[in-house]
């Protein structure tokens, strides 16, 4: 079974590509510059060059938020409760 690269179009036969090298089955994520689809693990879009934006980059402060909220809680608890 043949597909298409994602990445550079050639005919990937296997998982990967002989024209770019890549791993076809890899996640991929749609850069938010060029609108094409470039590799997850990849820090810059393969195509345009322009740096991908991390998920973590929005979750890292909820996470430490909720965790400060949750001690917080738990002390007022000890204390009033």
């Amino acid at each position: 079974m043949s597909r298409l690269c994602p990445f550079c179009g050639a005919n990937a036969r296997h998982e990967l590509c002989p024209g770019c090298g890549r791993n076809v089955g890899l996640p991929r994520l749609i850069c938010t510059s060029c609108q094409k689809q470039t590799p997850k693990a990849e820090k810059v879009c393969c195509h345009c060059g322009q740096s991908q934006k991390s998920d973590l980059r929005w979750k890292l402060p909820l996470i430490i938020a909720m965790f400060v909220a949750a001690a917080i809680l738990t002390v007022l608890l000890e204390v009033y409760g």
